[in-house]
C-alpha cells in the first residue's frame, strides 16, 4: 500500500515529463485502471501544473478528454498518429505555461478546446503536420506574442486575443483577421512563411513586416476579399496565392520581389520593390503607385492599368496580350518584350500614352500615343518601329536632339506606310521655331512609307514645320508655307 500510494502523490508534488499511454482510457484524469495507481501516464499520477506533458504514436488511445481546465508547462505531440483533444464535460481550458508546444511526425492534430496561453508562446509545427484549433486566449492582462516555426501548418478556426504574430516558417491558416490577436496587433512573416486567409471579406488594419525574401499570403475563395489597411514594410515581398483579391491600401516601403501567381493583387498605393506576374491579375486603380525604379515581369495572367499613370525602370514581358491599358499614361525606362515585340494594339489598349527610352526589340503600335524618352529626350527601338495606327509624338522646346527636342532612333526598320500612321509635334516651354530651323527628329536603318498625317506642323505667320526623308533620318524643319504643299514637305 505504502508503494501504490507514492506513486498517486508523486505527479501532484514534483514537476516531471510524462507521456501519455491511455492504457486506461481516453480521459485525461482516469484512474480506474489496476492495480490502483495505474493512469494514462507514464510515470503514473495525473498530469498538470509544471510538467511538460508528451503524446507519441505509440499511445494505446489518441482521442482525449481533458475534463475541465488543465495547466501543463509545455505540450509536445511526435509521430504519425492524429490525435485530438476535447473536452466533454464543457468549460475547461488547457493553459501552457510556457506557451510551447512541439508537434513533429507528420499527424493531424485538433485541439477541440480553449488554448490559454499566459506568456509569449512558440509552436514549433514539423514537417507535415497540423495542429487545428480554436484560436489563442489569454487568461493574463498582458497579451503575449504568438510565434510560428517549423515548416508544418497551424489552423486557427476562431478568435485569438493574444498580441502579435510572428511566422517564420511554415503555414498559419486564419478564418479571418480576427484570428492574427487583437485589433491593429503586428504581423510579421519570414521568407517562405504563409499566411492563409479564409473566405469571406475582410479588413486588416495591423502593421505587416516582411523579413526577407517572399511570403505568401494566400486568399482562399474566388470571391473573398482581404483588404490591408496599413503600411507594409521590411526586406522581402509578398507572393499572392489562392482565387481571392488581396488589396493593398496604404504606402509600402518593402523592398522585396512581390510575385502574383493565383487570384487577384489590387494596389490602390505604393508597393515596394519590383512586380512580377505570372499568373492571375495585377491591378493598378490609381496613379503614381510606382517610384519609377521598380522592374515589373510579366510572364503570364494579366496586368490593368486604367485611369492611372505608372512609372517602371524595366518592363518585362513574355506576352503583352493581356497587358491591358485603358486611359493609361505608362512610362517605362526599358521596354523588354522576351519574344521580340512589345505590342500596342486596340484589343488591350485604348487612350494609352507610352514613353520609354529603349525597346530591346520591335515596337508594334496600333493605337495610342507614343513618345521618346520620359519629359523630352531620346528612345533607341533595337528592332522594327511599326505603327499601323495610333501617333508618335514629339515634343520640340529647341534644336538639340534628344536634350531640347524628342528624337526617336531605329535600329532596323521604320514602318510608317499605313493610311492611319501620324506624327504629332507639340511645341514645349513657349518655344516657336525660326525660318531655317531644323530637327533630326528620327533616325533609321530603313524606311518604309511616309506619314499619312502631320499634326502641329503648322506655324502661323505663313510658316510650317516640313518634314523631308532621306535612307537614313527623318528630319523636320521651319519653312514658309506655300499653297498646295499638302505633305508639307516644303515643295509644292
Amino acid at each position: 500500500m505504502l508503494f501504490a500510494s507514492a506513486f498517486v502523490l508523486c505527479p501532484c508534488t514534483h514537476a516531471a515529463d510524462l507521456t501519455w499511454t491511455g492504457f486506461v482510457g481516453s480521459a485525461w484524469d482516469d484512474t480506474s485502471g489496476f492495480p490502483a495507481f495505474q493512469t494514462n501516464w507514464l510515470p503514473f499520477g495525473i498530469a498538470g501544473t509544471g510538467d511538460n506533458v508528451f503524446f507519441t504514436q505509440d499511445a494505446a488511445r489518441t482521442s482525449i478528454g481533458i475534463n475541465g481546465s488543465r495547466t501543463v508547462s509545455s505540450v509536445t505531440i511526435e509521430g504519425l498518429e492524429d490525435y485530438s483533444f476535447n473536452n466533454v464535460r464543457g468549460g475547461g481550458i488547457l493553459s501552457i505555461q510556457t506557451g510551447n508546444l512541439t508537434a513533429t511526425g507528420g499527424g493531424d492534430h485538433s485541439l477541440s478546446i480553449p488554448i490559454d496561453l499566459p506568456v509569449d508562446a512558440t509552436w514549433d509545427i514539423g514537417y507535415g503536420t497540423r495542429v487545428t484549433t480554436g484560436g489563442i486566449n489569454t487568461s493574463t492582462s498582458a497579451t503575449p506574442t504568438f510565434t510560428k516555426n517549423g515548416i508544418g501548418e497551424v489552423v486557427f478556426t476562431g478568435l485569438s486575443n493574444h498580441s502579435e504574430t510572428i511566422i517564420n516558417q511554415g503555414r498559419l491558416q486564419v478564418a479571418g483577421d480576427f484570428g492574427l490577436g487583437v485589433p491593429g496587433a503586428d504581423l510579421t512573416l519570414g521568407g517562405g512563411a504563409t499566411l492563409s486567409v479564409g473566405n469571406g471579406d475582410y479588413g486588416s488594419g495591423r502593421n505587416l513586416t516582411l523579413l526577407s525574401h517572399q511570403a505568401t499570403i494566400e486568399v482562399r475563395g474566388s470571391s473573398s476579399v482581404t483588404r490591408w489597411l496599413a503600411p507594409i514594410d521590411g526586406a522581402g515581398g509578398i507572393h499572392k496565392t489562392g482565387p481571392g483579391i488581396l488589396s493593398l491600401f496604404s504606402i509600402n516601403t518593402n523592398t522585396g520581389l512581390s510575385t502574383v501567381s493565383e487570384g487577384s493583387l489590387y494596389l490602390l498605393r505604393a508597393i515596394g520593390g519590383d512586380l512580377r506576374v505570372e499568373g492571375g491579375q495585377l491591378r493598378f486603380l490609381y496613379s503614381n503607385l510606382t517610384p519609377g525604379d521598380t522592374d515589373l515581369t510579366f510572364t503570364s495572367g494579366s496586368v490593368w492599368m486604367e485611369d492611372t499613370t505608372q512609372r517602371f525602370n524595366t518592363l518585362k514581358t513574355v506576352s503583352n496580350d493581356f497587358l491591358r491599358l485603358f486611359n493609361a499614361t505608362l512610362h517605362a525606362e526599358t521596354l523588354e518584350p522576351v519574344f521580340g515585340t512589345f505590342n500596342v494594339n486596340a484589343a488591350s489598349a485604348s487612350g494609352v500614352n507610352l514613353s520609354t527610352n529603349q525597346v530591346l526589340g520591335t515596337l508594334a503600335q496600333t493605337t495610342g500615343t507614343f513618345s521618346p524618352g520620359d519629359g523630352i529626350g531620346s528612345a533607341t527601338i533595337q528592332g522594327d518601329y511599326l505603327l499601323t495606327a495610333g501617333t508618335l509624338t514629339l515634343a520640340l522646346a529647341g534644336t538639340t536632339p534628344g536634350t531640347t527636342h524628342d528624337q526617336l532612333i531605329v535600329q532596323n526598320t521604320l514602318d510608317i506606310s499605313n493610311a492611319s500612321s501620324t506624327l504629332k509635334l507639340q511645341f514645349s516651354n513657349g518655344f516657336t521655331p525660326q525660318l531655317g530651323d531644323s530637327f533630326d527628329i528620327i533616325q533609321y536603318n530603313a524606311r518604309t512609307g511616309t506619314f499619312a498625317n502631320v499634326q502641329g506642323a503648322s506655324l502661323g505667320s505663313n510658316k510650317v514645320m516640313a518634314l523631308t526623308y532621306d535612307d537614313t533620318a527623318g528630319v523636320i524643319a521651319a519653312t514658309a508655307a506655300y499653297l498646295g504643299d499638302a505633305n508639307l514637305d516644303g515643295q509644292v
